[in-house]
């Protein structure tokens, strides 16, 4: 592989000046903490059972998870919606959006048995008003050459002063109204951070044989670990664990090379208990084949799988199959031998536009995913669950065996034997549905010198409730070089 190993460099970019910094774009980080996220905890209590209100008022009625939260709320939660009139006046559009975010914060209200109080603000240029919801972060916008700003935005407070504010109310997000009120009022009332377990095959918190290697930046942790650090409880899960913890929320599943019968029963038996999984197999790790392996040199073997669960679960995510796309192609250099000097790298590529499923909220506000040698998706013949498409290709895509990008990744090659084959192939998706075990027989036997842990819990044979799982058939989406932007200033 060392003689192709030049081809996997973007084509070279314009000069820069010296001094630099990392830089991440909203877009990056964006996707980065919600594919790391991967399921949002409120989404399939508060989108699934959504239902319009065909009243005058077009008001959404709340859903049950609304309700719920409302419902239990045991700390107060102070709601300040600061709206211009002026806006309403000048652009009626946002007039009508206001009068709808106004009744259904009154609605929210009515419904906290009194921990949600409501106020609201009409701040007038240079006023005390104003200077409060400058304060908060909200953003204003000038209507005209005036230079005077308006305010169409709301900030959140609870007892121990915590803050969360919506900037500024933006009518191509209205579909998602309820969902962000009740996520601002739901973080509000759990100041407590969420547990996210994270277990992977991959050096995500720094490679610790950076030193030995005389390669010191791959002992940094990726740049997503560092970001989820800053937001949520974040819990290091080995391989081997024969127990999910009961207190992480949402399980991340990266690249699980190796995995044991025993792991893949701690997670299935996670997801029996109601824990939310984003699981990210790969046919071939971009980024473990840029790593020497224990011996020095490049892996044999880049591909994971999670067979077992998927296919109890009703999906396939085949190991042996990398999915091109020629739209969205990274141009990279070419080889020596080749007559160009960069060229479309099919196995790279950014999914835009139409490749994003925007109906769902964890996509709605991004522009750009890249991937990298990702497989496909498939819902199995027969299975019941519901499979929601998130991310899916151009119909200019080809299915090729994983060998050609594992062990010949000539960019020329691929380019010149691309044929599209006219579909768009999933390459990750949402599952919802009552889900049964992959382990029917109950727990696998322990392994020689193990003992099982003394609070083992009890076998489940099905899902409590609807699962909630996010798979993406690759790993790299999750690799600085993919999303991180390195910035010259």
């Amino acid at each position: 592989m060392s003689d192709t190993a030049p081809l996997f460099q973007p084509a070279p970019p314009p000069p820069r000046p010296r001094s630099r910094r990392l830089g991440t774009s909203a877009l990056g980080l964006l996707a980065a903490a919600v594919l790391a996220i991967g399921v949002n905890m409120l989404a399939d209590r508060l989108l699934t059972r959504a239902r319009i209100d065909l009243t005058s008022q077009r008001l959404y009625t709340l859903s049950d998870g609304t309700r719920q939260v409302l419902g239990g709320l045991t700390d107060p939660v102070t709601l300040r919606l600061f709206y211009s009139k002026r806006l309403g006046a000048e652009i009626p559009m946002y007039g009508a959006y206001a009068d709808r975010v106004r009744e259904m914060l009154a609605e929210y209200a009515s419904l906290s048995n009194g921990k949600v109080k409501l106020e609201v603000f009409d701040p007038e240029p240079f006023s005390e008003t104003e200077d409060r919801a400058m304060a908060y972060g909200l953003q204003g916008v000038p209507v005209d050459q005036s230079g005077e700003q308006v305010y169409f935005g709301l900030a959140g407070t609870n007892l121990v002063d915590d803050e969360k504010t919506v900037a500024f109310f933006q009518p191509d997000r209205e579909r998602f109204l309820e969902y962000d009120l009740t996520r601002l009022v739901y973080d509000l009332s759990n100041p407590r951070r969420p547990t996210i377990g994270v277990m992977s095959a991959l050096p995500l918190n720094g490679d610790p044989r950076a030193m030995m290697m005389r390669q010191p930046q791959l002992g940094q942790p990726a740049v997503v670990m560092t970001q989820l650090r800053q937001f949520f409880t974040v819990k290091d899960i080995p391989l081997d664990a024969q127990v999910i913890e009961p207190d992480v929320q949402v399980l991340v599943v990266a690249h699980p090379q190796g995995i044991g019968d025993a792991a893949q029963y701690a997670i299935d038996q996670f997801v029996m208990r109601g824990g939310k999984l984003f699981v990210l197999t790969d046919p071939h790790s971009e980024s473990q084949a840029s790593r020497p392996g224990p011996n020095g040199q490049p892996p044999a073997e880049t591909a994971s799988s999670l067979e077992r669960l998927l296919n109890a679960w009703g999906v396939e995510a085949p190991s042996d199959k990398v999915v091109l796309d020629l739209r969205g192609a990274w141009r990279v250099r070419a080889g020596p031998q080749d007559r160009v000097q960069a060229v479309d790298y099919v196995a790279w590529y950014n999914l835009q536009s139409d490749s994003l499923n925007r109906a769902d909220v964890a996509l709605a506000q991004l522009e750009q995913i890249t991937v990298a040698s990702a497989g496909e998706l498939r819902k199995k013949e027969g299975s019941t669950v519901e499979f929601t498409p998130l991310l899916t290709t151009s119909p200019q895509a080809m299915v090729v065996d994983a060998a050609r990008v594992r062990q010949d990744p000539n960019p020329t090659r691929l380019l010149a034997d691309f044929r599209a084959d006219n579909t768009r192939h999933v390459l990750a998706a949402r599952l919802r549905g009552q889900l049964p075990t992959a382990f029917p027989d109950g727990p696998p036997a322990v392994a020689e010198g193990q003992e099982r842990p003394a609070d083992f819990p009890a076998h489940l044979a099905r899902t409590e409730g609807a699962a909630n799982i996010v798979v993406f058939n690759d790993s790299d989406v999750l690799e600085d070089r993919f999303w991180v932007r390195v910035q010259d200033f």
